[in-house]
């Protein structure tokens, strides 16, 4: 008997090694998954950023930006896109005057403008020579359009290219000053660039790049501060419009080992992720002042709007397709982004994902599930929920709380996810391993103890101590004088010696139990 204990409890004793070897197995495996970080498990944690965003958008601060939209009305008065650039000239002369601190353009301008007199004495061959030879002496619109840039602190657009054959020579470039090493290795790479005329680009107070890069999900997240193009490092354009706006003649770009840590810009340090790129709080309402571009040529506008802002100009019509997705389910416009950026630097909301985000990710994948492998074998049923709910909200809490007081990103949805995995395996193969043992006390018992009782040991097997135990009990030893020739006389009837039997035993057996 002490034998078949020994075997029961060294059964239990192995199960529970058992169970905490395989979930030790999955945590690490969750663990390299983790830091591999798929596809898969990026959009998760991306979403769950988004769903914070969601939850508790940007606030609506009184902004420092103007936009100028070529909106639908604007469309309507002056015609389709692209305007003459007299048109833009006198629109940027407009907004200089009344005390712009930069003016930003999200717009590229790659090519001439056609509605040039010399252009139009060109392509109408039914004008006379005298009218041509006019035509011809008149400034181009390009021309007028490049003297209103400088005096208007007016920052071009210049948009990042891939995969477009031989790439064009880069000019007119913003002094970088590099801080820490080279930061080309971590940026956002493009290796053309869309630039603007040689005469605008020479014009202009400053030129930015452009171009949103997205998510892999198509949704627009982060926006670049700085980016690689070739072998050079190009300031975005918001970043060039704070460089103008500021009177700075350079920008810095901050880098440690891990990659960049800012870029400075008027001798402030603008933070960045590792890549380059900032993270923008959107809001879903603001105090944006937004003037249409016909109310600006027409003179319909309170200086005031202007006066000391930042200005960005751009589409705002559908038909412009200029439409990004953000994280607030709203499509939004390419120009409405570049502001939400500015507004997130010079407030200071900007979201951070930080370097040491990723291991305390996968510190939080370790310790809860380090909890769960010690504390779920010992327990049963209700407990091991309660558990593994407790541990899985103060996951989702801490990072929900890192979001609110501090705008730094922890994701809870993997380190969660994996809590659910280990604690279902646990719960799993403990079920399976408790069949198991069930299966082995029965089979080691039956042969000694009655069913009911192999029953309750295979329910409760710590009912078994090695070395017995002492209690206060009644036996009945008994015979039946002349049971052999009893027997003998139901040789006939076997049923009816049985209900004799269990006359005698019946009324013994109750006498005993009382």
């Amino acid at each position: 008997m002490a034998k078949l204990a020994t075997l029961a409890i060294g059964s239990k004793i192995g199960r529970f090694g058992r169970l905490r070897i395989l979930a030790l197995m999955m945590l690490v495996l969750l663990l390299a998954v983790r830091a591999w970080d798929p596809w898969p498990v990026e959009a998760l944690r991306l979403k769950v950023f988004d769903q914070y965003q969601q939850l508790v958008p940007g606030g609506a601060l009184a902004s420092p930006v103007t936009l100028v939209a070529i909106d639908e009305a604007s469309l309507a008065k002056l015609g389709q896109w692209p305007w003459p650039r007299n048109v833009l000239a006198d629109i940027f002369k407009r907004i200089g005057a009344s005390g712009a601190a930069a003016i930003g353009v999200d717009v590229v301008f790659p090519e001439a403008d056609r509605t040039s007199p010399s252009r139009l004495a060109q392509n109408l061959p039914t004008f006379s020579a005298d009218l041509k030879r006019q035509l011809a002496l008149l400034p181009s619109n390009d021309a007028i359009l490049a003297e209103s840039l400088a005096p208007n602190r007016v920052v071009l657009g210049r948009a990042g290219a891939t995969g477009m054959g031989a790439a064009n020579a880069l000019s007119h470039l913003t002094p970088v000053a590099e801080i820490g090493g080279s930061p080309l290795p971590y940026l956002p790479r493009f290796d053309d660039v869309i630039a603007n005329l040689a005469e605008l680009s020479a014009a202009a107070a400053g030129r930015g790049v452009i171009t949103v890069v997205p998510e892999l999900d198509g949704v627009v997240r982060r926006l670049p501060a700085v980016v690689a193009m070739q072998d050079k490092v190009l300031p975005s354009l918001t970043v060039e419009m704070l460089r103008v706006a500021t009177g700075s003649s350079a920008i810095a770009v901050r880098s440690d080992r891990s990659g960049l840590t800012g870029v400075v810009v008027g001798n402030v340090l603008v933070p960045t992720d590792r890549d380059g790129r900032i993270w923008v709080r959107f809001a879903d309402r603001h105090n944006r002042h937004l003037v249409s571009a016909a109310d600006v040529v027409e003179g319909r506008f309170d200086p005031a709007v202007f006066a000391g802002r930042l200005v960005l100009m751009g589409a705002y019509a559908s038909a412009l397709g200029d439409i990004k997705a953000t994280p607030l389910n709203v499509a939004m416009f390419g120009v409405d982004i570049h502001a939400q950026m500015l507004e997130t630097i010079l407030t200071g909301t900007g979201l951070k994902r930080p370097p040491y985000a990723l291991g305390a990710e996968l510190s939080l994948i370790l310790l809860t599930g380090l909890i769960l492998v010690v504390f779920i074998p010992y327990l049963r049923g209700k407990w091991t929920v309660v558990l593994g709910v407790a541990v899985g909200a103060l996951v989702a809490g801490l990072s929900w709380w890192l979001f609110l007081q501090e705008r730094v990103l922890i994701d809870w949805s993997y380190p969660a996810g994996s809590l659910i995995v280990v604690y279902t395996m646990l719960v799993y193969t403990g079920y399976i391993e408790e069949e198991r043992s069930k299966q082995q006390v029965r089979g080691a018992f039956s042969q000694y103890l009655s069913p009911a009782l192999v029953e309750q040991l295979a329910r409760e097997p710590d009912l078994l101590k090695l070395g017995g135990e002492l209690r206060e009990m009644t036996f009945l030893f008994c015979d039946v004088r002349g049971f052999t020739t009893i027997s003998e006389g139901f040789k006939g009837d076997p049923q009816g010696l049985t209900r004799l039997i269990n006359r005698f035993l019946t009324p013994m057996t109750d006498a005993i139990l009382a």
